[in-house]
This record gives C-alpha cells, sequence and structure tokens, in this order.
C-alpha cells in the first residue's frame, strides 16, 4: 500500500494512449461540515464530558463506485467497427452496506474471525489482443458497523497493527480497489500489497466505512489507558489481556479499519446523569472573630472556604461512591449522627405538626415563611447557630439544617424522617413536605436520630433500591440489591477561568470521600459543584465499576429504579 497513485483518493486513473482523458473525481463526503469530530451516528460523550451531536441523521452504507471509461480510437468518441477498438469500461465496485449488532453480553472476534463491511471491487475493463485495456470500474466505499454491546467487546489480536503494515483486520470497513485485469506484467490485484505499481486505467478506491464501538465506560483505571471510553472493549493476544499503550495501539492503527470512535453504549448496565458546574454564590464567607459581627466576603481566607457535607454512600474502596446497604437485608443504611455527649438517638418532649384552621396557625409554625412542624426534645443537644460561633464546630457539634430527622417509636421501630429546616439547641424544625405530600408527624413517635440522608431513591413506588441477592463471600453469605447508585462530586474554583482549579484535576474523575483530607485542606476556595449520578443495574460489590454481578441486565433490568432528589448542603 506504500505507493503514490491518484487513486488513492478516490480519484479514476487517466487511460493509455496519447489521447487521455482525466479520470472521474471521487464523490461528496457524507460528512460536509468542518468539523472531524461529529462524523458519526448518535450522541458521543468524550472524555472532557462534552457531548457531541453526529452529522448522520441514521445509519448509512457505503456508495457505489463510478463506471470505467470506455476505449475508442476516435476523438470524437464514436466507436469502431472492430470491437478491438471499443473495448467497454468496468462498472464500479458496490458500497458496503449497514451491520449493527446489539448483544447483552460480549461480541467476541476469535483470531481466525472478522466482521466485515468492504466495500466490493470495481470490475476491470475490457479488453483484446494488446495491453490496452478498458477504463476499471470505481471501488465500493466501505460501510458502516456498529457493534453495541452491555458488557463489552473482545477482540482477539490478528498479527501486528496496520501502524506496521500488517493488514490482517479484525474489523473492517474498508473501500475497495478497482480489479485490474491480469494481462501484462505486474498486475495490482490486492490493496494492501508491496507492490508499488498500479495501472493508470484502474478506478478510484472506495472510500473509508465507520466502525463505531459502544460498551459502557468504565473508571479508566483497570486496563491503564487514559480513556474510559475503550474500558470494555478487551484486545486479547491469548489468553492474556492487552493493557496500556499496547491496548491502544491496537484499538487505533492497529486491527481495526478504518480507526473506531468509541461511543458509551445506550445498551448498558450503566446510566449516567451528570449536572453542569453549578455556582454556590457567596459562599467566601467565614464568621468574624466577634461572635454578633455580620458575616463578610473575603477573598483572601485561604483554606476557609466552603464545607461540602454528604453521607450514605462509601466513601472508599472498589465500590466508593456506591449507596451503602446492610449486608443482611441489601437496604440502605443511614447511621445516626453523633450528638452532645456521644448520643445518638434523643426522648422527645414534645411535638406539634403544622396545621392552619380557618386561616390560622394552629399548631406547628411559619419559619422563615415556610410551614413546620415543631419537634421538641428532652435535652439540648445541637449547636445553635444564633448563640454560638466557630470554636462550637472545632469542639465537634455541628448544624444539622437539611439533614433528616429519623422518627421512632419506643420499640424502634423507624416511622419515617422529615427534611431538618433548622433547629435551636433543642428544638427542630421539620419540613412537613414528603415526596410532594404534606404528612402529620406520627403521633406514636417518642425518639429522633439525626441522619446524613441527602437522597432519595425509589424502585418503583418503593423507596430503596429494590429486589436484593445473596453472595457468598468467604464462610459468610451476604445480601446485596441487584441495582445500584453512584453519587460523586467534583469542584472547581472558576470553570469558566483558563487557570481555574478542578477537584479533582482529572475530567474523569470525581470524589466520593468530601471529608478526604486531601480535599478539605487544598488551599483552593471551590464555588463551583458539579454532581454525577450512576446507576448500576447488575452491580457486583466488589469491583462494581469494572465487574458485572451475577443479574445479567435485560430490558426490564432496573427500569422502575429512580433518584428523585440529591441534596449538597455546604456550611461557611
Amino acid at each position: 500500500w506504500k505507493f503514490n497513485a491518484t487513486q488513492v483518493t478516490g480519484k479514476g486513473g487517466t487511460g493509455n494512449s496519447s489521447r487521455n482523458g482525466p479520470g472521474g473525481n471521487a464523490g461528496p463526503t457524507l460528512f460536509p461540515d468542518e468539523f472531524d469530530n461529529n462524523n458519526f451516528w448518535g450522541r458521543l460523550v468524550t472524555d472532557k464530558q462534552v457531548v457531541i451531536v453526529g452529522e448522520l441523521l441514521v445509519p448509512t452504507g457505503g456508495s457505489g463506485g463510478g463506471g470505467g471509461g470506455d476505449v475508442t480510437p476516435s476523438t470524437s468518441c464514436k466507436s469502431g467497427s472492430n470491437f478491438i477498438f471499443d473495448r467497454k469500461g468496468g462498472g464500479g465496485g458496490a458500497g458496503a452496506g449497514v451491520l449493527i449488532i446489539k448483544a447483552l453480553g460480549d461480541i467476541i472476534v476469535h483470531p481466525s474471525g472478522k466482521i466485515s463491511a468492504d466495500g466490493g471491487r470495481g470490475g476491470g475493463g475490457e479488453w483484446a489482443g494488446s495491453s490496452r485495456f478498458g477504463g476499471g470500474g470505481g471501488a465500493g466505499a466501505g460501510g458502516m458497523i456498529i457493534l453495541m454491546s452491555a458488557t463489552g467487546i473482545t477482540l482477539h489480536k490478528h498479527g501486528g497493527t496496520w501502524a506496521n503494515d500488517d493488514a490482517n483486520f479484525s474489523i473492517s470497513a474498508d473501500g475497495n480497489i478497482s480489479r485490474v485485469t491480469p494481462f501484462g506484467t505486474n498486475p495490482r490485484l490486492r490493496k494492501y500489497t508491496s507492490r508499488s505499481t498500479h495501472k493508470p486505467n484502474s478506478g478510484g478506491y472506495g472510500g473509508m466505512g465507520i466502525v463505531q464501538l459502544m460498551t459502557p465506560p468504565g473508571d479508566g483505571i483497570a486496563d491503564q489507558t487514559p480513556s474510559v471510553l475503550d474500558d470494555n472493549i478487551r484486545i486479547m493476544d491469548g489468553p492474556n489481556e492487552l493493557k496500556g499503550p499496547l491496548k491502544t495501539s491496537f484499538i487505533f492503527r492497529g486491527d481495526i479499519r478504518p480507526d473506531p470512535i468509541l461511543m458509551p453504549g445506550p445498551i448498558s448496565r450503566f446510566s449516567t446523569a451528570q449536572t453542569r458546574w453549578i455556582a454556590t454564590g457567596a459562599s467566601f464567607r467565614e464568621e468574624s472573630s466577634t461572635r454578633n459581627d455580620p458575616r463578610t466576603i473575603d477573598s483572601n481566607l485561604g483554606n476557609s472556604g466552603p464545607e461540602y457535607i454528604f453521607g450514605g454512600i462509601q466513601r472508599s474502596g472498589g465500590a466508593a461512591g456506591y449507596l451503602e446497604t446492610d449486608l443482611k437485608t441489601g437496604t440502605i443504611v443511614f447511621s445516626p449522627e453523633k450528638l452532645k455527649d456521644d448520643r445518638q438517638r434523643v426522648a422527645i418532649a414534645s411535638k406539634e405538626s403544622f396545621r392552619i384552621v380557618d386561616g390560622n396557625v394552629v399548631s406547628g409554625t411559619l419559619f422563615r415563611g415556610t410551614q413546620a412542624h415543631v419537634v421538641t426534645l428532652v435535652d439540648d443537644v445541637f449547636l445553635d447557630p444564633k448563640t454560638q460561633g466557630k470554636k462550637s464546630y472545632a469542639a465537634g457539634l455541628r448544624f444539622f439544617a437539611n439533614y433528616r430527622a429519623r422518627l421512632l417509636d419506643s420499640s424502634g421501630t423507624d416511622l419515617g424522617d422529615f427534611r431538618i429546616l433548622s433547629h435551636t439547641t433543642k428544638q427542630l424544625f421539620l419540613d412537613p413536605v414528603v415526596k410532594g405530600t404534606e404528612l402529620l408527624l406520627p403521633p406514636t413517635a417518642t425518639h429522633v436520630e439525626i441522619i446524613a440522608k441527602f437522597f432519595s431513591v425509589s424502585a418503583g413506588t418503593t423507596e430503596g433500591l429494590g429486589e436484593v441477592y445473596e453472595l457468598k463471600q468467604g464462610q459468610q453469605t451476604n445480601t446485596f440489591p441487584k441495582s445500584n447508585v453512584q453519587i460523586g462530586f467534583a469542584f472547581h474554583t472558576d470553570p469558566s477561568n483558563p487557570s481555574g482549579v478542578r477537584f479533582p484535576k482529572d475530567a474523569n474523575k470525581f470524589i466520593f470521600d468530601l471529608t478526604d483530607p486531601t480535599f478539605v485542606g487544598n488551599k483552593n476556595i471551590f464555588r463551583f459543584v458539579m454532581m454525577r449520578v450512576r446507576f448500576n443495574l447488575n452491580y457486583d460489590p466488589v469491583k462494581p465499576n469494572t465487574n458485572p454481578g451475577p443479574n445479567p441486565v435485560t430490558s426490564d433490568s432496573g427500569s422502575q429504579l429512580s433518584i428523585r432528589e440529591v441534596v449538597l448542603p455546604l456550611r461557611f
């Protein structure tokens, strides 16, 4: 293939005599705009979290090649009386079609296998009695191969790489060549050959097709490549899986022709939603040294930026960011927070559900214009922001606005939870609206726990993650949800500023532990936050980002799983 010929550009060759006519030009491209990053069908999410809409509205096959020119001895193109002087040009090769494979499991191409949507060869021109040929027809363009897997794509290595002159491809949507009639010396019969000759009257090469590989994105770590889009594309050399740059060399300019477009698959155990950067307003705030002075905005606070709070997710390990669940029941766990004197449960002295009678508030209260239930506890267990300053934070006391108050009866049964609007040292003001409905306080509630519950997940109409399964781990059998949700955050000083700082630095990474000293001790003040929610419909509790669980995804898997709200409280 290392030769210089006009046919490589798709243009037809000239004739063989002194009255040569120019070859036909290549056909128009399917991608008329000036951008090269949208030459595909569907939507692509890049490693930089940018969504690109492909130019193709529907999957499209390749075009056929043009016909070759006839031979004539006449400058007026009139045919002679002898067929030798009227040799016909060859027909154009057929364009390849579209192949779409959708699979819930792996798509595997073995060492001797191949997935092909190559264009057809152009026909050779007519010949008779001499070395002059009718013009060869143009070759057909490559088609379109779209492989979608909810699990992954496995390609076994086919020799060397295209970059090293090995044209034994595992996946190919290649344009073909014009067939040269084997007359004379050194004819070109194969597209990829070391021969440098090419008959001048053969047709143009067919254009390249499109290969799209669509698999679930990963975490960009396990396969040691920088992209998350190739994590579930495996390149095998016998029993060994290639990783890092060697893996990349077999994906691009390797065993696939042309280079594939990597995209997140529409069929997957994963489904991801991600916010834009959200500004937290004037959160460069810090209490002045005098307790009753107003808070001020200061751009030189160093390490005094907003303190972000979140809970209910695993902070570390292979399942970091996924909702924490009980090993016995598989249900979501919200452990109670420690209050004054390390207590986690406090008795209720009195409670008032918010009620209005004849336009008047008869119980409960209006807290800053918002209706609120009132729960009074038997002891002072909270920080009062009106009377206590930052020293109370250092002593371990916390202000629990936007946490939830879990109400229990005398036997410890969970009666439900309400969002905390605010509190004094012993009195809670609770939002009476739960899932869009105003609810009264349970009359049998006798105790309160405070939980860091900042999200609401439902399976159908039932709160929680839905169905569970048992998994033997060592000598113990534990229970896990079949589906789970991962919630992560990223922070930024100013995403509109090229010199702004993101945490984590990598655009593909999110943080799950907001108490991480690397994050808390960072010298930047992060006023912008981004959130990513990732549904995993086949949850493996050990390596959920790379390993599927034992419950294969079907068209109904997790179809009712939804997340209704996520709250990220911050303090300043």
